[in-house]
């Protein structure tokens, strides 16, 4: 896996929540959580994705009811129906349905 921003390959690590993968240029702030529900992102963006995650995860419904709310009103497939996968536009679209 490379960094989008540096083009470096991203350099993993083992921690309590899993492998993660960080870009090994040290002003970088890309990083990544090993498995296929996510993708590199920046700082900014990995907060952005937290608050999603709190509000989505608030939902009064099943988790499985969640997933497929989130791939209809993102307009997703199933499998691309999560939030480690989003950019800063996706959570930011995300954000504003769940506040309506």
């Amino acid at each position: 896996m490379k960094c989008p921003k540096c083009n470096l390959k991203m350099i993993a690590s083992s921690t309590k929540y899993g492998k993660r993968y960080d870009c090994p240029i040290a002003s970088c702030t890309v990083m990544c959580w090993g498995g296929e529900t996510s993708t590199p992102a920046d700082y900014e963006t990995r907060q952005l994705r937290k608050e999603c995650h709190g509000l989505f995860d608030a939902l009064p419904m099943r988790k499985a009811s969640r997933y497929k709310w989130l791939a209809e009103k993102m307009n997703l497939e199933p499998g691309q129906a999560h939030i480690g996968m989003f950019d800063k536009e996706q959570c930011m679209r995300l954000i504003e349905i769940i506040g309506d």
